[in-house]
């Protein structure tokens, strides 16, 4: 989610830097097991973070959430639900 979060505001990153970051994580989600719609979801999002679309960007931490939602405690879904607002926000 961090990769998400600093694609907007004050705090954005340099397309370049996102990029270098989304290559790294997908290197990363690559070594873990987790469940097929996971690794999906997740992908997608990686591959969203190095565009400047933040509607897109939003769905895809939305779907994240909802696959991951079984797994998470409420604290952890309230913050990746408030992520997904404030990028619908900055559109």
């Amino acid at each position: 989610m961090r990769l998400a979060a600093g694609t907007t505001g004050p705090g954005a990153l340099a397309m370049d830097i996102r990029a270098a970051r989304a290559d790294a994580a997908r290197g990363w989600l690559g070594t873990i097991a987790v469940p097929a719609v996971t690794k999906v979801a997740v992908s997608r999002l990686i591959e969203t973070t190095a565009r400047n679309d933040p509607a897109a960007l939003a769905a895809a931490v939305s779907k994240v959430t909802d696959v991951t939602a079984p797994f998470l405690d409420g604290a952890a879904r309230s913050e990746l639900e408030q992520l997904a607002a404030s990028l619908r926000a900055w559109q």
